[in-house]
């Protein structure tokens, strides 16, 4: 029986802790940011890391900040910032820590809050002292920090399609285990096989095909842009760091405690985050302007960059900022 336990503990011992390390990761691109730098952008280091920044428009001029989604960049808003430039704006979108063109490291915090500092940094590099900050999906979640750590900042909130965590969301076991383990060096490379393996380009096209309400707006230009960051080289350590610190994104009951003028925007046939969840942030924010973008799904700004430009522009227009 002891011989038994031994034999056991030995083996998972050797498949926990020693297989990973002896195991190939799968080939993968390793491409360097520089080659992807997009028309307009520049690369620009701020508290120690180097993203890509967009800019139009020019100091003086009222400044709007937009910030993509999970999985997006600085892409997500190609339509929005030329609207925004048009109307005397003075905007910028830049890669979120870990996205994007942005460094890839696990050894970095990727929380929200602190994903709203790094905002704050970017905005003081690019001589914006305050501004309109637009968070789409997962950047919703970011501006709202940014509101409540930064709160002389913020101008006005615009919430598109936001994905927001509520401490009231008990975390599953998985959810606990998992930012644990990862701070072990097997763990991390169990992680690298498993995403290098799974997360292939033909899957993560058809999740982000899934996030539109027509597919065929996914054309193959798109794709590949959405698919660039996943060529660099240490993508999947910066994900599985992500990942790690999902937990630590919640945000508390203080939320409602926001006085800044806001605005909710959502598409219509959202099939990631439903309307009804637009609706709830809408009622959480007392005096929060809403509007619907029709024959659009979870990018309205991409689905139906007009539509949801007017909606913008008429906000900015007509709500005065704090």
């Amino acid at each position: 029986m002891l011989r038994r336990s031994r034999f056991w503990i030995s083996l998972i011992f050797f498949v926990l802790v020693v297989l990973p390390f002896l195991l190939p990761l799968p080939a993968q691109p390793d491409k360097s940011a520089d080659a992807l730098l997009p028309a307009g952008g520049r690369f620009v280091t701020v508290a120690g890391l180097r993203t890509v920044l967009m800019e139009v428009g020019s100091a003086g001029q009222p400044a709007v900040v937009l910030l993509h989604g999970f999985g997006g960049s600085t892409f997500s808003w190609r339509y929005t910032l030329p609207a925004l430039q048009a109307a005397g704006f003075h905007a910028i979108a830049f890669d979120l820590k870990g996205f994007g063109l942005s460094n890839k490291t696990f050894n970095t915090d990727y929380g929200h809050a602190a994903q709203a500092d790094f905002v704050a940094d970017v905005m003081t590099a690019a001589g914006i002292e305050h501004a309109t900050l637009v968070g789409h999906s997962m950047g919703g979640s970011v501006i709202a920090h940014f509101a409540m750590r930064h709160a002389q900042r913020a101008d006005r909130l615009v919430f598109v399609d936001a994905a927001i965590l509520d401490r009231a969301q008990t975390p599953t076991l998985l959810q606990r285990v998992v930012p644990l383990l990862l701070t072990l060096q097997p763990a991390q490379r169990w992680g690298q096989l498993l995403l290098r393996s799974f997360i292939t380009p033909q899957r993560t096209a058809a999740i982000a095909r899934s996030a539109y309400h027509n597919p065929a707006r996914l054309t193959p230009e798109v794709e590949r842009a959405y698919l660039a960051p996943q060529t660099l080289r240490g993508w999947d350590l910066a994900l599985l760091g992500i990942l790690r610190d999902a937990l630590r994104s919640t945000l508390p009951a203080a939320l409602q405690s926001i006085s800044v003028p806001a605005l909710v925007i959502w598409g219509e046939h959202d099939n990631w985050i439903p309307l009804a969840a637009g609706a709830h942030l809408r009622d959480m924010l007392p005096g929060t302007a809403w509007a619907v973008v029709p024959d659009a799904g979870h990018l309205p700004m991409e689905e139906q960059p007009a539509a949801f430009n007017k909606i913008l522009l008429d906000f900015l227009a007509t709500s005065p900022r704090r």
